[in-house]
C-alpha cells in the first residue's frame, strides 16, 4: 500500500510543482503585495500599509475608483454579450455539421478549428488587417457589396463589435469540437422518435440537443465567462484600449496601473484581487445554479 501511495504522489508531482510555481506562489505573493506600497520596480523600502490600497479602490473621490470600476463594468458588459455568442454559435454549427457526411463534417471541423491554433498576438495582428479602414479585408468586402467603409476602431460601438467578431472567429473552433464530440453520445433514436411525433428541426434542437449537452454547455459557459473576464490581447492590439478608454478592460487597466509610470504595483495587486473575487463569485453562482437544477 505504501508503494502505491508513493507511486501516486510521483505521478501528480509534476502538476503540483507547476501549480505551486505558476499559480499558488504568485497568488499568495499578489495578496501580500496588495497590502504594501510596492512600486513594481524594487523591493527596497517596501512598507506595509494595511488596507490603504483597498480604500483607494473603493473611494469614489479618487480617479482610480472611476477608472477601475469603469473598466470592470465594460468588461462585465462584454461578458454578458460575448458568452451567449461564443457558446451559442458553435452549438448551432455543431448541430448542423453533425447532420453532414463524415467527409464534409471533417472539412468544416478543420476550417473552424484552424484559428484556435493561433496565439492571441497573431490573432490581434490579423484583426488589425481585417478591420483597417482603408485596406482592411472586412471593408474591402463591404465596398464590393456597395456599402460604405467603416472606421472600426474610431468609435466605441464599432470597436467592441470588431473585438467581438475577432474573438468569435478565434474561439469558435474549440467549443465546436467539444459539442461535436458530445453529440455523438446522444442516441439517434431520440431524434427518430421525435420525427415520428412530428417534431421539426428547432424542436429537436431545443428538447433533445440542448438537454443532451447540458453538462458540456455548462463547462463551455464557465470557461467562456472566465476567458471573457480576462479579455486583454484582442483590444490591446486592435484598439489599444481606445478610442479614449472605451475598450479598456479591467485586466488592461490593472496592468497599466501596475507597470505604468505611476509605480503603483501594490494598488494593481489589490485591484487584481478584487477582480479575481468577482470572477470567483460569478463562477460560484453558476455552479450553485447547476447543482440546484440537477
Amino acid at each position: 500500500m505504501q508503494n502505491r501511495n508513493i507511486a501516486g504522489w510521483l505521478f501528480i508531482s509534476p502538476y503540483m510543482i507547476f501549480f505551486m510555481i505558476f499559480l499558488l506562489i504568485p497568488t499568495i505573493s499578489g495578496v501580500a503585495l496588495s497590502f504594501t506600497d510596492y512600486t513594481g520596480y524594487s523591493l527596497d523600502n517596501l512598507s506595509f500599509i494595511g488596507l490603504e490600497n483597498y480604500k483607494v479602490i473603493f473611494n469614489p473621490s479618487t480617479l482610480y475608483f472611476k477608472e477601475f470600476w469603469g473598466a470592470v463594468l465594460r468588461t462585465i458588459g462584454y461578458v454578458v454579450i460575448s458568452v451567449p455568442l461564443v457558446v451559442g454559435i458553435p452549438l448551432v454549427l455543431a448541430s448542423m455539421i453533425n447532420e453532414l457526411s463524415e467527409k464534409a463534417g471533417n472539412i468544416f471541423r478543420v476550417i473552424f478549428y484552424i484559428p484556435t491554433l493561433f496565439s492571441v498576438a497573431a490573432i490581434g495582428l490579423l484583426g488589425v488587417w481585417f478591420f483597417e479602414q482603408q485596406y482592411g479585408l472586412v471593408n474591402y468586402f463591404l465596398d464590393v457589396l456597395g456599402f460604405a467603409k467603416i472606421g472600426w476602431v474610431n468609435n466605441e460601438i464599432s470597436s467592441w463589435i470588431a473585438i467581438l467578431l475577432l474573438t468569435i472567429w478565434w474561439t469558435i473552433g474549440g467549443n465546436l469540437i467539444i459539442f461535436l464530440a458530445s453529440l455523438k453520445e446522444i442516441p439517434k433514436g431520440l431524434y427518430e422518435a421525435a420525427e415520428i411525433d412530428g417534431a421539426n428541426t428547432l424542436q429537436k434542437f431545443i428538447y433533445i440537443t440542448i438537454p443532451g449537452l447540458k453538462n458540456q454547455i455548462l463547462f463551455t459557459v464557465i470557461m467562456a465567462i472566465i476567458a471573457s473576464f480576462n479579455l486583454y490581447g484582442q483590444p490591446s492590439i486592435l484598439t489599444g484600449g481606445g478610442p479614449g478608454r472605451a475598450t479598456t478592460t479591467a485586466t488592461m487597466y490593472i496592468r497599466e496601473v501596475g507597470f505604468g509610470a505611476s509605480g503603483t504595483a501594490g494598488l494593481a495587486a489589490a485591484m487584481a484581487i478584487i477582480f479575481g473575487m468577482i470572477i470567483m463569485v460569478v463562477s460560484y453562482f453558476q455552479f450553485k445554479l447547476q447543482t440546484k437544477e440537477d
